[in-house]
């Protein structure tokens, strides 16, 4: 989001004193100068905020069940509370491995250089796709996916379905996001399989 907006909307619910949880997992895979603006980068917010990140997307460690909420006090006190009543809490590996990658000196480095590998897959896999017939794919500056638009308002689901069925690529269609018509695809996967899954994906379509 950029940054006008945010302190828009953070005006917006201080006057009207609602809460605002910001989902800050991808601010780091922003593929402008430097990570995505935060709702802790503002500095008159208000209160009533919580922000969200965790190890999995720019720290590259999906699975490993490590997060972190930042807000006040009090509320991050009932939700550790609650935390600890319905769940049985991080794994011991899982800690020493996050705190072990936030302490090192290369941390910036490490995930400069993911972004960096991320970028390039985004980019080259983008050209290819907006060269295929009866999709649209928007250039996105953050994240690890391309949302890919059918433009011969075709089912997504049946699409999804059939790319899987029929070219073996997954993809995830757009009704788990509320935009039917769409077609959600990552790029974070190793070079040679992203490069053959978006073949397949042209093949199919065209």
């Amino acid at each position: 989001m950029a940054r006008e907006d945010l302190e828009g909307v953070l005006a917006w619910a201080g006057e009207h004193g609602i809460w605002v949880l910001s989902d800050e997992i991808y601010r780091r895979l922003h593929y402008g100068s430097g990570s995505a603006t935060s709702v802790l980068d503002i500095a008159d917010r208000p209160t009533r905020i919580v922000a969200l990140d965790g190890m999995s997307k720019a720290f590259s460690m999906p699975g490993w069940r490590i997060g972190w909420g930042i807000g006040p006090s009090e509320l991050i006190t009932k939700a550790c509370a609650l935390q600890s009543q319905t769940t049985s809490g991080a794994a011991s590996p899982s800690q020493y491995a996050s705190a072990a990658l936030l302490s090192s000196p290369q941390r910036e480095s490490i995930v400069g250089e993911f972004r960096a590998t991320l970028d390039r897959r985004r980019t080259l896999s983008l050209a290819a796709l907006q060269a295929v017939p009866g999709i649209e794919v928007v250039d996105q500056p953050g994240a690890i996916y391309h949302y890919l638009r059918l433009t011969d308002g075709q089912d997504s689901m049946d699409v999804a379905e059939a790319l899987l069925t029929q070219a073996g690529v997954a993809t995830i269609p757009g009704e788990a996001f509320g935009t039917p018509g769409y077609l959600r695809m990552t790029y974070a996967g190793a070079d040679d399989p992203l490069a053959e899954g978006v073949r397949r994906i042209a093949g199919f379509f065209g």
